[in-house]
């Protein structure tokens, strides 16, 4: 994890930006758009070479204007198409924000135009992102089928990168607000992760670093269940995404994990496939997702304001723990609802 890199992401709206300035500037990084809806960027080849001159790594954006999940699929093949000469070292980010693709959208077809985009550059070779404000985790994705699968670009603006996001869906890149460089509005960008040294997609990451064993709590993503390890019909219809148990493995079987929903988590109860299973890791406070917990009497949020009464007797899962820069950031609710974010030295674990 590098401290902080500073970036940039740029488009045809900056045509003609001095790159020696972008470097002056201490920029490490630019993630260019690509294109949107399928047609490329006017500027992509220019800053692709321009960044490269300098040794500025890159990688790239594609705003979408998909309302199905075919057209996102269509979007993301015409984005292969338009960066298939370039190797970038940053994420390929799907970016759905257009107002269109909220009236009339539910959170499952926004959620799987996300997925579908992200798998296919992903099977492209391709390190997949996602780009969104906290408003689109909160109300218009699943965020738990997204988080931790795919790298995510975090869009909430503190107006000062000094001034960290109070914000944590384990982001590697945080667009910070509006910077100015050679008389050109850019949004600025910081990475928390490098990229260059550690390579990979953080799904891909979370495989090869860390084993899952019985009794371990996971994260679960939206998908089906079977009454045995190699059953070939699911039963009971789609669960839901969430925190569940590992009661069983079978390493070789089409379905791996047998798993069963934890309170306030997935209505997960049987064997699934393990594409669907991420491991959640602790802190270096022992404490980790799902975990349920009491708040210390006279604990304070975590930017030191005053809690109700009743928090104080209370029992709240863990939903959220630490971030690049506050390791001991802790958020409880009651598995779906937030309550709050307290520092972990305020939480007792039962």
């Amino acid at each position: 994890m590098a401290e902080r890199i500073k970036g940039v992401d740029i488009s045809a709206y900056q045509k003609g930006i001095s790159f020696d300035k972008i470097k002056a500037a201490g920029v490490e990084f630019c993630v260019i758009r690509a294109g949107c809806a399928k047609t490329k960027d006017s500027q992509l080849d220019t800053f692709v070479k321009e960044c490269e001159k300098r040794g500025i790594k890159y990688g790239f954006y594609w705003y979408s204007y998909a309302l199905t999940v075919d057209r996102a699929k269509e979007e993301a093949e015409a984005c292969i198409e338009c960066i298939k000469a370039y190797k970038p070292d940053y994420p390929v980010c799907f970016d759905m924000e257009d107002p269109s693709q909220i009236d009339g959208l539910s959170k499952r077809t926004r959620t799987d135009m996300a997925i579908e985009f992200c798998e296919t550059v992903r099977a492209a070779g391709y390190t997949p992102g996602i780009y969104a404000n906290p408003a689109w985790f909160e109300s218009y994705y699943k965020k738990a089928e997204l988080i931790g699968k795919y790298d995510i670009w975090l869009a909430h603006w503190t107006e000062n990168p000094d001034r960290p996001t109070k914000y944590n869906y384990g982001q590697r890149i945080w667009q910070w607000g509006l910077d100015n460089i050679g008389g050109y509005n850019v949004d600025g960008d910081l990475s928390y992760y490098d990229y260059t040294a550690s390579g990979g997609d953080i799904a891909s990451a979370e495989k090869s670093e860390v084993t899952i064993e019985v009794g371990d709590i996971v994260m679960f993503a939206s998908g089906s269940h079977y009454v045995s390890s190699t059953a070939t019909t699911a039963t009971g219809g789609t669960r839901t995404s969430g925190l569940a148990k590992v009661m069983n493995i079978a390493p070789t079987a089409p379905h791996k994990y047998a798993l069963r929903g934890v309170d306030g988590g997935s209505n997960v109860y049987g064997w699934v496939d393990e594409g669907l299973v991420r491991a959640v890791e602790e802190t270096k406070d022992t404490l980790s997702l799902g975990d349920r917990v009491k708040v210390k009497p006279g604990a304070k949020t975590y930017k030191g304001g005053g809690l109700a009464s009743f928090v104080y007797s209370s029992t709240y899962v863990v939903m959220q723990v630490g971030s690049g820069v506050a390791p001991d950031y802790i958020v409880i609710g009651d598995g779906k609802d937030v309550t709050g974010a307290v520092k972990a030295e305020y939480l007792i674990k039962q």
